[in-house]
């Protein structure tokens, strides 16, 4: 079924009679008809003037008044939705603000604003890529669940939800194609997931790659913004902002509004997501056949439309635009070009992380003391699984003086990978002292002390991330899975039923991991979580923690196939992935 066209502010879709604003009194109007012209406007109040000199002359001059209004109300014929004059960034805010959101995910938080006429969410593809269980939060605090992604075009950095209850309160849609370099411009948004925050600026710029129109804005966005809408001084929304570039000043870009009408405008249909069939119940279900790895595409070759760069190279909508902005630039040398090259690829997601890699090691061959290119390229070994190499290359990032936090986390992490526990701890030690806010770093120590033997340390941590971060931040039911496993492992079986209690209470059991936790309470079958996992796509978790009941079940057959299934098809991005690992060492004696 097609999308009906995007509301853009013009006449109403309705058939109801447009209206001419008044000045001085906006709620008040003389109907006009839809497509009267503004010669006819005129000459319909020139004849009111003519017929006044058929009367009084006091009724003639009170007439003559009323000419004035009329004809300045026929050059201002425009809809009621459509702004006339250019209005503040105050008013934008009181206007618009309950229709911009911020969206919360598994992964991170970005921001997104209602469309008329169907109160369907827009935002970044990037926003949502990776993301599980998402759901948007509205300016007054409630919260609506995401339930479908109606549309996605990852060239464009666009995508489309589908939110319940819908949104009843809407932006209205400008066209960026009548966008002009010194517009002001305001931005809504939740940069570092702080709501409602407002910006402004101008738009510096318009630029097109491939005919997909980018906005170039002065005005400041974080990380969090994206996804935000980019008014015009009428209200109008011309741009989805989308990304900034760090080493620059006011350097910021919003995807033109009008790739979202093209976006919509397409196939709709072919563009949802399905859902899986589900998968009959059995209580020893056989574990799925091991999927391809998929490499990436040969150069110059790419999933779907690609932008390409002068040497062939395929590029995202991002990094087209990085290249055509400073790709030119002759104070830049060649290790600095092929550093950032390498931290696009890694931007780019998991197709293009080899490519990573191959950029930066040519960054660190040009200039061997690079140590932000050590950094870069250990994160995009730890992404491909190299776990050794990452650690190498955080070592050597180190080693030439980048003693930050996120170095050690990166090297923490491919150390727990590794099975090396003790430095792994050491390192998110380190994590601590530098972001003492670090939302996973008390889940991964308390893995790497189950690693350890000690269970009873691993649960305290755990623990520890709920009183930090609470029940309904991120990965508040998998941290009372850990701090559960820990709490029966060390034989302390009231504060191990106590925890899940906790979990039941504070966060309910519905939505996903809470299938886990009623198995943990003996309230659903093994089963019944594996078919779940299976039709919503969450093998990996489902896998790990029923594989760690198994084996502590005397079911070490099973616990091993589905421990080995996570190592060879797992999202090597979760926690669970790790702990998988270290459970399946254990087993097998290594």
């Amino acid at each position: 079924m097609r999308r009906p066209p995007l509301h853009r502010g013009h006449a109403p879709p309705d058939g109801r009679k447009a209206t001419a604003l008044l000045p001085g009194d906006p709620a008040r109007g003389v109907p006009v008809r839809r497509g009267l012209s503004m010669c006819r406007v005129v000459s319909r109040a020139a004849s009111a003037y003519v017929a006044t000199c058929v009367t009084s002359p006091s009724t003639r001059l009170a007439r003559a008044f009323t000419l004035i209004p009329a004809v300045f109300a026929a050059l201002l014929i425009v809809s009621p939705a459509r702004p006339l004059l250019a209005i503040e960034p105050s008013e934008i805010y009181d206007r618009f603000g309950p229709a911009v959101v911020t969206i919360v995910g598994t992964e991170g938080v970005g921001s997104g604003f209602a469309i008329p006429p169907t109160g369907d969410v827009v935002t970044n593809y990037h926003v949502i890529q990776g993301q599980r269980a998402l759901r948007i939060i509205l300016r007054s605090g409630e919260e609506r669940n995401v339930v479908a992604v109606l549309a996605q075009d990852p060239e464009r950095d666009l995508a489309v939800l589908r939110v319940v209850p819908p949104m009843s309160a809407t932006v209205v849609l400008g066209d960026s194609a009548n966008a002009k370099p010194g517009t002001r411009v305001t931005a809504i948004a939740s940069p570092r997931g702080l709501p409602q925050s407002v910006t402004d600026g101008i738009v510096s710029q318009i630029r097109s790659l491939t005919g997909i129109t980018v906005l170039q804005t002065t005005a400041p966005i974080s990380p969090g913004s994206s996804g935000g809408p980019l008014f015009n001084d009428r209200g109008e929304v011309i741009g989805v902002i989308s990304f900034f570039l760090a080493k620059g000043q006011n350097l910021n870009f919003a995807v033109g509004i009008n790739e979202v009408g093209r976006l919509l405008g397409g196939a709709l249909a072919s563009k949802r997501r399905e859902p899986l069939s589900p998968t009959p119940n059995r209580e020893a279900p056989e574990i799925p056949p091991r999927r391809e790895v998929t490499r990436p595409p040969p150069t110059g070759q790419g999933t779907g439309a690609q932008y390409a760069s002068e040497d062939g190279e395929p590029l995202s909508l991002m990094a087209g635009l990085n290249v055509a902005i400073r790709g030119r630039a002759t104070d830049q040398s060649a290790s600095d070009k092929m550093e950032m090259r390498g931290a696009l690829y890694l931007q780019l997601g998991e197709l293009y992380r080899h490519r990573a890699v191959g950029a930066l090691s040519e960054a660190i061959r040009l200039d061997p003391r690079r140590a932000n290119a050590y950094v870069l390229r250990g994160m995009a070994f730890l992404a491909i699984g190299q776990y050794q190499r990452a650690v190498e290359d955080t070592t050597e990032a180190l080693r030439l003086g980048q003693d930050l936090w996120a170095v050690y986390d990166t090297r923490g992490d491919a150390l727990l990978r590794l099975g090396d526990f003790q430095r792994a701890i050491n390192d998110f030690r380190e994590v601590l002292w530098g972001n003492p806010t670090s939302p996973t770093v008390y889940l991964r120590r308390s893995i790497a002390y189950w690693g350890l033997g000690r269970p009873d340390w691993a649960a305290a941590d755990a623990e520890t991330h709920l009183t930090r971060f609470g029940w309904q931040g991120r990965n508040a039911q998998f941290a009372a899975l850990l701090a559960h496993l820990g709490y029966r492992e060390a034989g302390r079986g009231a504060d191990a039923a106590r925890i899940l209690e906790d979990a039941v209470r504070y966060t309910g059991s519905a939505d996903w991991p809470g299938p886990l936790v009623r198995y943990f309470r003996r309230e659903t079958t093994a089963a019944a979580v594996w078919a779940l996992a299976d039709t919503i796509g969450k093998q990996t978790e489902a896998y790990t923690y029923l594989g760690i009941d198994f084996a502590r079940s005397g079911r070490a057959s099973d616990a091993l196939s589905y421990l080995r299934w996570v190592q060879e098809n797992g999202d090597r991005r979760l926690i669970a992935y790790g702990l998988a690992l270290i459970e399946l060492r254990r087993l097998e004696g290594r």
